[in-house]
């Protein structure tokens, strides 16, 4: 068997510690860096994102209303005044941060079984601020909780309130509807000053009506109708008959006395009517006659002007009393339908005193107080810690992707580096120093006496 060259041995095995390292440890390698990155990962999520759930059994009674109980616990817990006084205790006292949340899970509604839990961390807060609450429940007296009433309690009392806001509305409907109608009418005071004033408006048409009936209407157009006859009789051709003043009239009477001494009834027998004497006396009289006839037409005219003017004040006198009758009808309306409202509001008003005095009454009515007693130890632990299993199965995906790429990449850099030159191709950076091989240079020969 022929010597192999030391060389060539030493060469073969750089070659496969580069292919095992680029094949199986490098792989290897980059796979826990993934699986360590999401532990990492994990970490920081449980430091900085996650809550911690600390939770206690509580135990509820009274047995036989157990699930009542159960509910009245509910609500206490998850009430605005104890969730506001809660977030303030536990935050100024235990420094509880994170979603700082408390609240009652039903186990067994009909077995009384609740879980008391608290979420926020740290730790040690979240279990603080669970003791306290818990101390505080089961208390007694100090809890708070509403005692269970009678089965039919919360269906009577819903229908009492629905009652009592269906009365004071009404109540204030009927205040809106009092101002919209005192508004319109001030009272009393204004209906009487109203019915006085319809008392003195009659008064006034009775007297003008003894005026009209004393002015005669119909006989003063009967004295016009005979007037205007003798006038027509007076003056044939037509023409208004003009008025004469008392001088006049007394000139006229002196003329036709001369004139009637001066002619005889025998001589007036004798005479014609073409005598000057009997033609001047014919016109005087005329003239006498229409200026009679002028006064009297103007009189009656002035009887008939004085008629009208009764008239147009009778008629004045009966629109203002319709008038009034309309609004002294209306006030007693108003007052009427404001003494119909105001009967209803006190009837309403009496209701709803009778509905709170009912309530009270429901409310005051014995009530069975209920039961908390703790049911188990206090119990910590993360709210969320099934996020551990993404957090790893990320990382890992992370790394096989790692791993994957530099067996492709790595193991082809590292088998092909022969020489400086491969290197520096593989690398992308300078080879900065090199070892030369020097080749014709025999083997140093270990001495014999240092062999083991």
């Amino acid at each position: 068997m022929a010597p192999q060259d030391p060389s060539g041995i030493l060469a073969r095995l750089a070659r496969r510690s580069r292919s095992l390292a680029a094949r199986v440890l490098l792989p290897l390698a980059g796979l826990a860096v993934g699986v360590l990155a999401g532990a990492l990962a994990w970490q920081v999520l449980k430091a900085w994102g996650l809550d911690y759930r600390a939770e206690v059994g509580l135990k509820v009674g009274p047995e036989a209303r157990a699930a009542d109980a159960v509910e009245s616990l509910g609500r206490r817990v998850a009430g605005e005044d104890f969730q506001k006084v809660w977030r303030e205790t536990v935050i100024g006292r235990f420094a509880l941060s994170g979603s700082a949340r408390l609240a009652v899970e039903t186990v067994s509604a009909e077995d009384g079984e609740v879980q008391l839990v608290c979420l926020g961390r740290p730790r040690r807060a979240a279990i603080d601020a669970l003791i306290a609450v818990r101390d505080t429940l089961t208390s007694g007296r100090e809890a708070g909780i509403e005692p269970l009433r009678s089965p039919d309690y919360a269906a009577k009392r819903a229908d009492l309130a629905r009652q009592l806001v269906a009365q004071e509305e009404a109540i204030q409907e009927a205040i809106r509807k009092e101002k919209g109608l005192r508004a319109a009418i001030e009272g009393d005071k204004d209906l009487a000053a109203v019915q006085a004033d319809l008392d003195r408006i009659k008064a006034e048409i009775a007297s003008l009506k003894k005026q009209l009936d004393a002015a005669d209407p119909e006989g003063i157009e009967a004295d016009r109708r005979s007037l205007f006859e003798e006038k027509a009789r007076l003056m044939p051709a037509g023409g208004e008959p003009q008025a004469i003043d008392e001088a006049g009239r007394s000139v006229l009477r002196e003329e036709l006395a001369r004139l009637e001494e001066l002619l005889s009834e025998e001589a007036r027998q004798d005479s014609t009517d073409r005598h000057p004497v009997i033609r001047r006396i014919g016109e005087i009289k005329l003239r006498l006659a229409a200026a009679d006839l002028a006064g009297k037409l103007a009189d009656n005219d002035r009887k008939r002007k004085r008629v009208g003017a009764i008239k147009s004040e009778l008629l004045g006198k009966s629109i203002s009393v319709e008038t009034a009758d309309k609004r002294l009808a209306n006030g007693r309306q108003i007052l009427a339908d404001l003494k119909k409202i105001s009967d209803q509001r006190g009837r309403h008003t009496l209701q709803k005193e009778l509905t709170k005095k009912d309530i009270a009454q429901l409310d005051a009515a014995p009530a069975l107080p209920v039961q908390v007693a703790e049911d188990g130890r206090v119990a910590a632990g993360l709210a969320r810690d099934w996020l551990v299993w993404p957090c790893l199965a990320a990382g890992l995906f992370v790394g096989a992707i790692l791993a994957a790429l530099i067996r492709r990449y790595a193991q082809a850099c590292l088998l092909k580096v022969t020489d400086p030159s491969a290197l520096a191709e593989c690398l992308r950076v300078p080879v900065l120093g090199v070892v030369p091989a020097l080749a014709g240079l025999p083997l140093r020969q270990e001495p014999q006496g240092r062999k083991e």
